[in-house]
């Protein structure tokens, strides 16, 4: 991919990110009281910045028409590898080591109900 069209795609990537700072939601939609949107979970990063660039994919494939693959810089393998993310019950502080349900009993929180229907990303 020629530097300009990575510019470009670094620029719209930077916006979009700060659609999703500003408002919370992911980019198109609001997050206001009743809104279906609200209640979704969206998480963003910055590819490139973390060590991964675009691939254009195969022909045929479905979806979108790149995928992000870690990048090689100065003979070093940039990126991480793939993970799941399973949920509440499972992950663990990076900081403190503790589940959600740990630091809720710490603080006292005795009537938190989960949201139903939530599935790990293990795509």
């Amino acid at each position: 991919m020629d530097p300009e069209n990575l510019a470009m795609e670094r620029e719209i990537e930077e916006r979009e990110d700060e659609e999703v700072r500003r408002t919370n939601a992911y980019p198109g939609a609001t997050n206001s009281i009743g809104s279906v949107h609200q209640r979704r979970w969206y998480l963003s990063m910055d590819r490139y910045a973390s060590g991964f660039r675009p691939r254009r994919r195969e022909e045929g494939s479905k979806g979108d028409r790149r995928e992000w693959v870690r990048r090689w810089e100065e003979g070093k393998l940039l990126g991480f590898e793939p993970f799941f993310v399973m949920g509440r019950e499972v992950e663990r502080s990076v900081f403190t080591g503790r589940t959600a349900d740990e630091v809720m009993a710490d603080e006292g929180v005795s009537s938190f109900v989960g949201r139903k229907g939530w599935r790990p990303v293990t795509e």
